[in-house]
């Protein structure tokens, strides 16, 4: 396996940890980090997740768009307010 493909897994699963932490905090303390759109912001999320998913595992589009589907359910589910 190619060392990009593995630095580039290894950025997915920081990005994944980086998105749950952000999208678990309340409102008010990840305004810093957001660009001004809510939906913009889940836009870029995972927009990102997308493109790393894609370049790190190519050919399994239909196991990578449901498993970033059920983190977002999980997500939702795990969000107190």
């Amino acid at each position: 396996m190619p060392l990009r493909h593995v630095l580039v897994k290894i950025a997915h699963g920081v990005c994944l940890v980086a998105v749950l932490i952000l999208s678990l905090l309340p409102n008010d303390s990840a305004a810093a980090l957001s660009t001004g759109w809510d939906k913009g912001n889940h836009v870029l999320a995972f927009a990102v997740l997308a493109f790393l998913a894609l370049y790190g595992w190519p050919g399994r589009v239909l196991w990578l768009f449901s498993g970033h589907v059920g983190f977002g359910v999980l997500m939702r589910c795990c969000r107190v307010s």
